[in-house]
C-alpha cells in the first residue's frame, strides 16, 4: 500500500473511533504499518481526529525514526513498535479509552468468552496487562504479554489495544471487546454470566476468519 493510502486509512480509522464513542477529544491513537517498506504510519501527538488530515499522519520507520511528517508522533509510539516488532503478522494497531472494558481493567478483571462476536473476532478471553507507565516501551512489553496469541488487551488503568492485518480488523476488533465489556458487566449484575467454552472458541474463531463476510477461503 502506498503510504498516501496509508495515511488516509489512519484518518478515517481515527475518524470512525470518534463516532463510534471509543475514544473522546484527542485520546487514543492508531497505527499501520506498510507491508513492503516496514514503516508505520501514526496519528500525531495530541490532535483532533476530526481536524486531522492525511499529512499530519507521522511516518516512522521501526525504530521510530521519523520519515516523513512535520507533527509529533503519538505519545504512545514505542507501545505499538513494540507490538509490531513482537508479533510480525500484525499491520495495525489501535488503542482505545472504551469504558466498558476500560472499568474491567481497572479492576484488574478480564472479558470473557460471553459473546459470540468475542469469541469470532478474538477467539479468547480478553485479559488485563500489568500496570505500566503510559508512553513506555514497557507499556508495550506488558501489552504484547497479556495479549498472548491474541489481538487484544486491556491496559491496567488505560484504556484497550487491539490489533489485526489491517486497520479495519483492528477497529472492528475493539468495537468487539467493547461490546462484550459491556454485556458482561450488565451480565455481572444479574448474576453468574454464562461463558462459550475455550474449547469451542478458537475452532469458531478459525471458522470466522475463514468463511466471514466477503473473506476469500
Amino acid at each position: 500500500m502506498l503510504l498516501e493510502e496509508l495515511r488516509n486509512e489512519v484518518v478515517r480509522t481515527g475518524v470512525r473511533l470518534l463516532a463510534t464513542g471509543l475514544v473522546t477529544s484527542t485520546w487514543g491513537n492508531v497505527s499501520a504499518r506498510d507491508r513492503a517498506a516496514g514503516y508505520v504510519a501514526i496519528t500525531p501527538s495530541g490532535m483532533e481526529y476530526d481536524r486531522m488530515r492525511p499529512e499530519d499522519v507521522v511516518v516512522i520507520d521501526l525504530l521510530g525514526r521519523v520519515i516523513d511528517g512535520e507533527r509529533k508522533p503519538s505519545s504512545e509510539t514505542p507501545m505499538h513498535l513494540c507490538i509490531y516488532s513482537r508479533k510480525p503478522g500484525v499491520y495495525a494497531v489501535v488503542h482505545t479509552h472504551s469504558i466498558h472494558a476500560t472499568a474491567v481493567g481497572v479492576a484488574r478483571g478480564e472479558i470473557p468468552l460471553v459473546t459470540g462476536e468475542l469469541v469470532n473476532a478474538i477467539g479468547r478471553p480478553v485479559r488485563t496487562a500489568p500496570y505500566a507507565p503510559e508512553g513506555t516501551r514497557e507499556l508495550g512489553e506488558a501489552a504484547v504479554l497479556g495479549m498472548g496469541e491474541g489481538l487484544a488487551v486491556i491496559l491496567q488503568n488505560h484504556g484497550v489495544v487491539t490489533a489485526g492485518t489491517s486497520l479495519k480488523d483492528a477497529l472492528f476488533n475493539a468495537v468487539v471487546v467493547e461490546d462484550a465489556a459491556r454485556v458482561f458487566l450488565l451480565a455481572r449484575n444479574l448474576g453468574e454470566p454464562a461463558t462459550i467454552p475455550e474449547s469451542d472458541a478458537l475452532r469458531l474463531h478459525e471458522q470466522f476468519l475463514r468463511s466471514y463476510g466477503q473473506r476469500k477461503p
